[in-house]
């Protein structure tokens, strides 16, 4: 029995056996159905990943990897990766204790469909934000644990200020405005 290969060669030197269809086509259809992947089904058990020292369980659904979390994840490294000082006027390092609760708010915001943008902030914490059809809400994250959020209602023009002293009660407050 020849090769898969010497097969492919076989049918592309022979005229084409079927009316209209060139020896290259034919021969391209017995590539394809030896090297078409095999779909793989992805086990439906949780990985722990690591960022920054936090670990966060995420468990394949068949999907890739949620694109704006990724994006959201290597913006978190980058800031982590400023030094003291980077914006000119004593600008601190990112504090450790704000990578958990950024984090959950990134993933909040994908569960809702809308990955925030994450800006460094001078204290060290780590500013986020959600456009939503109709509000704007900024999040700030502070090196001390605390949580500062505006919301602007764009029909109306109108903001509001909360603060929240836990994930759990910032989260309330951004699903209510998303």
């Amino acid at each position: 029995m020849a090769t898969k290969a010497a097969q492919v060669d076989e049918l592309w030197d022979q005229p084409a056996k079927q009316p209209g269809s060139a020896a290259y086509m034919q021969a391209n259809g017995v590539l394809q159905a030896y090297s078409a992947p095999k779909r793989q089904v992805r086990s439906a058990e949780p990985v722990t990943l690591n960022v920054l020292g936090v670990d966060f369980n995420w468990t394949h659904d068949g999907r890739e990897f949620p694109a704006g979390v990724l994006a959201a994840i290597e913006r978190l490294y980058a800031i982590n990766g400023l030094p003291e000082g980077w914006d000119s006027y004593g600008g601190k390092k990112l504090a450790p204790a704000v990578v958990a609760p950024v984090l959950g708010l990134v993933f909040l915001g994908h569960r809702r469909g809308n990955c925030p943008r994450l800006t460094p902030l001078a204290s060290g914490g780590v500013g986020l934000r959600w456009e939503a059809p109709e509000n704007e809400i900024d999040v700030d994250v502070t090196s001390d644990g605390g949580f500062a959020t505006t919301i602007e209602n764009l029909g109306l023009g109108e903001c509001t200020e909360h603060t929240a002293s836990t994930l759990g009660e910032a989260e309330r407050i951004i699903e209510a405005a998303l």
